[in-house]
């Protein structure tokens, strides 16, 4: 089991590093400021999926008893990573849909209650970014702005299905799996932004 999270938490951070560095080409290329807080946020996201990973890694080499202390303090510290990621990508679609809705703040991983909080706040934030992603493909019509919004779609259903494996740890896979697609999505758009300068 913990060769499948590692290798989950590898394949995220890989997914996730050109994520960024396109995010941040497309923004340079663009000059939109969303492309500048998708750069923040995955960079954010990247990062905290990394040191997951890697603490995992650690705490597989260590003593037993310092792993679930370990595993533990690297969940609660991806999560709050995951959520701050979330926050600056929804503040970029506030401005870029120019809507008035403050994003809702719950605070959110599992098994702990903190964690379920940071988990309901993603959800939380992740739906608002739809419902704003949403707002400006409404007001442009324009394909390039469809992307952004099945990408986080995507996310808000992995979201959706990480909370419900908390009850049905089956769903855990699948919304691992959601997640990746979401990633690569919005993966492909940045590329394709990147490369219209």
């Amino acid at each position: 089991m913990l060769a499948a999270v590692l290798a989950l938490d590898y394949t995220g951070a890989l997914i996730l590093l050109p994520l960024t560095y396109y995010s941040y080409r497309a923004y340079r290329v663009s000059g939109l400021g969303i492309f500048f807080n998708l750069f923040l946020g995955f960079a954010l996201l990247s990062s905290g999926t990394f040191c997951h990973g890697l603490s995992l890694t650690l705490a597989a080499l260590g003593p037993r008893h310092a792993l679930a202390r370990l595993v533990a303090a690297s969940s609660l510290a991806s999560l709050a990573a995951e959520t701050a990621a979330y926050l600056l990508i929804a503040l970029g679609y506030t401005r870029a849909s120019r809507a008035a809705a403050p994003a809702l703040l719950l605070l959110a991983n599992w098994p702990s209650p903190l964690g379920t909080l940071f988990g309901v706040a993603d959800l939380i934030l992740l739906a608002y970014i739809v419902l704003n992603a949403l707002a400006v493909y409404s007001a442009t019509r324009d394909r390039s702005t469809l992307l952004p919004l099945l990408g986080f779609s995507t996310l808000l259903a992995s979201q959706c299905l990480r909370l419900a494996a908390l009850a049905a740890p089956r769903l855990a896979l699948a919304s691992r799996l959601l997640y990746f697609l979401g990633l690569l999505s919005l993966l492909y758009l940045a590329v394709e932004v990147s490369r219209e300068g």
